[in-house]
């Protein structure tokens, strides 16, 4: 994976101490809350309190409007449709606003787009709903942006309220009732829910009971819904998921962790973001939205079982055509320079299913590190899916180079933009100057370390102690701590070489660490090295005995210049892009052939660009980066930049006439001819 820049959380340790002390709280979760700047003792107790207090749903602006009209349309048995969108948010959106209409006695009915239909209100969609005999729309994660559309159904003699949680326009649509806790004349003290969450508030005064009263029977959905939308998990929505994690009783939610292989009473967050979510998710993304509906308003536990299967086997077929299509993506950019090494990572393909594009823009961002776009053409139309990282907004990046031609929208970490093919070339252009005029240099991915730890004192109890935190999430995430200066004392293949077990040790602290996904031999770190690594902790239970579980993040050499080697990367780049390599010291034949020693002497190197410096003995990346081209030109070596660096002696060369090397002649100002 890509290089990340380590930031280290300032901790004000008295104050830790002081809320420790006044929350009766162990000392290492009062550090804790204090790292997520929770150092008020009432706030504290409030974040840590398993009490539910939820707001009045009157107290969102419109809310008034909305109820008086459903419950003139329940009155008067009117036709209603829940509108929703297909992704897992919008899906248990629709399912909560139908349940709790249909218990109320309502004539309802859903509609949720497929992808195809694109997402939110369409006039194609307004007039089967009017042919259909509708007369009000309940919008559910979407309507805030539909000034058009709502303007259509008005035109038709049908009503709309809206109920998002997206940015509004500065034009708000002419709906009977807008409720929406993102509107300037909100005043709530929370604001940051789902699609989900605003539908299950609405519901609530609908039905006239408390949020209080209604939770056990949908915390379900709209913990899910908050989870997969990538929502904050504080307050409002921590209240609402930490009971909901508990209290799962949804037929088809049931179904779906067990056909996940959930074990029972393990549901976290990150099962639901890692296991649940996708498998809705992908019932949209493949143009099965319907799926996804039929699991979560199953009457029996049969069909739910029987939705999960299929749910789980359209999962699949999502996984495969994202593998292939990140495949041909990773392709297109290691293909070219001129895109590998760009401020922004574009890849462009032929009919690449849209549905994933947005997935795989993820995979590149983690793999490159840089923000990313990923573009399928398909009938003229190039329609593209960006992700970014915390620092960078590629809202921003996109505000600022499309014009009235192009269609986007979205927010800083991800958007999604339409233009016609034959744009998209100058498009490109433009993205890349914004990303450059914005971001100079372009900033890393970030890796947040909540504080650094003693190796002796890792413990059981200190592991235990973080999870009253969870649940962890977006906004409340699982702390990563620094174990700075370590010795590696032995590497020790496991699950069948798949991971690493390292032995530690600092003074006389040693414990035993996991990194996952690394073989041994692409793992550059030799016993005796000093690293530092980024971990986070768990506590395994085997037999009824406690241990403590130590997992690898990331690392990286210990006391290496991140300044100076960041400031080396980006330097590489700008010659990639524009030809004219750094202001250097000229080359000299000694270090060339002493890197291409190295090399020999390993046989193969693998690792990001720290580790890579860490090997040859050097903090200057650039330079060296620029002598590794020199010996893949000569084919000496090869090369590959993923991501990852790897770089692999060719076995029986040819010796090469350095001079021969015009990348070499200019680096080194013209000097003797020398073979390697």
């Amino acid at each position: 994976m890509a290089i990340k820049a380590w930031t280290l959380k300032q901790v004000d340790k008295q104050k830790a101490v002081e809320l420790a002390q006044e929350c009766d709280l162990n000392h290492f979760t009062a550090f804790l809350l204090c790292a997520r700047g929770i150092e008020d003792p009432m706030e504290a107790d409030e974040f840590l309190s398993f009490e539910i207090d939820l707001p009045d749903p009157f107290s969102l602006p419109d809310m008034d409007k909305a109820v008086e009209r459903v419950q003139k349309a329940l009155q008067t048995d009117e036709s209603i449709a829940v509108f929703g969108d297909y992704d897992a948010d919008g899906v248990t959106s629709t399912a909560l606003m139908y349940s709790v209409l249909s218990d109320l006695g309502a004539n309802v009915r859903y509609h949720v787009p497929t992808r195809d239909e694109g997402y939110g209100m369409s006039k194609d969609a307004i007039d089967m709903l009017k042919a259909a005999g509708v007369s009000l729309i309940i919008t559910v994660d979407n309507g805030i942006a539909a000034v058009e559309e709502i303007a259509y159904a008005n035109s038709l003699g049908i009503d709309t309220v809206v109920t998002d949680h997206h940015l509004p326009p500065q034009e708000l649509p002419d709906a009977v009732a807008v409720v929406d806790p993102k509107r300037e004349d909100c005043f709530c003290d929370f604001t940051d829910y789902a699609g989900v969450g605003v539908a299950f508030l609405t519901a609530c005064a609908i039905a006239g009971v408390s949020c209080e009263e209604m939770l056990p029977d949908y915390a379900d959905l709209v913990t899910v819904g908050t989870i997969a939308d990538v929502m904050p998990l504080r307050m409002d929505n921590r209240m609402i998921v930490k009971f909901g994690l508990k209290h799962m009783q949804n037929k088809g939610l049931c179904a779906l962790i067990e056909a996940a292989g959930i074990k029972n009473g393990l549901l976290t967050a990150g099962a639901v973001a890692f296991a649940l979510a996708p498998r809705l998710n992908a019932a949209g993304r493949m143009q099965t939205p319907q799926l996804a509906m039929d699991l979560l308003l199953a009457q029996t536990s049969e069909d739910a079982a029987a939705y999960a299967e299929r749910l789980c086997e359209v999962n699949v077929q999502r996984q495969t055509q994202e593998t292939e299509i990140c495949e041909e993506a990773i392709a297109f950019i290691e293909g070219d320079p001129k895109v590998l090494f760009a401020p922004v990572l574009i890849a462009v393909g032929e009919n690449w299913h849209h549905g994933v594009t947005g997935i795989v823009a993820a995979r590149l961002m983690q793999r490159f590190g840089k923000p990313c776009i990923v573009f399928s053409i398909k009938d003229g139309i190039a329609k593209g899916s960006a992700r970014s990282y915390s620092g960078v907004s590629i809202y921003s990046i996109l505000k600022n180079s499309c014009g009235q031609e192009v269609k986007f929208g979205g927010h800083d970490l991800a958007a999604g933009i339409t233009v016609s093919a034959q744009q998209l070339p100058q498009l490109i252009q433009q993205i890349q100057a914004a990303a450059a005029a914005l971001y100079h240099p372009m900033p890393f991915l970030p890796l947040e370390l909540c504080c650094k730890l003693n190796p002796a004192a890792l413990s059981v109890s200190n592991a235990l102690a973080q999870q009253l935190l969870q649940p962890f999430g977006q906004g409340n995430e699982q702390p990563v701590y620094g174990l700075y200066a370590m010795q590696i004392q032995r590497i020790v293949p496991v699950g069948g070489g798949k991971h690493l077990r390292l032995e530690l040790r600092r003074d006389n602290a040693a414990i035993t660490a996991m990194l996952f996904f690394k073989t041994e031999e692409e793992f550059s770190y030799t016993i005796g090295d000093i690293a530092d690594f980024a971990v986070t902790l768990d506590v395994n239970t085997y037999n009824g005995q406690e241990s403590l579980s130590v997992i690898i993040k990331e690392m990286r050499p210990s006391k290496l210049d991140d300044t100076a080697v960041f400031a080396g990367i980006r330097a590489y780049e700008a010659y990639q892009m524009n030809g004219q390599p750094p202001q250097m010291p000229p080359l000299t034949r000694e270090e060339l052939g002493e890197v291409y020693r190295v090399i020999r002497r390993k046989k193969q190197i693998f690792g990001d660009e720290r580790t890579i410096c860490k090997v040859f003995g050097t903090q200057d990346i650039c330079r060296l980066r620029l002598m590794l081209d020199i010996l893949s030109e000569e084919n000496l070596i090869t090369l590959k930049n993923s991501g990852e660096i790897k770089i692999e002696w060719i076995e029986n060369a040819q010796k090469v006439n350095l001079n021969d090397s015009a990348l070499f002649q200019k680096l080194s100002k013209g000097e003797n001819q020398y073979a390697v």
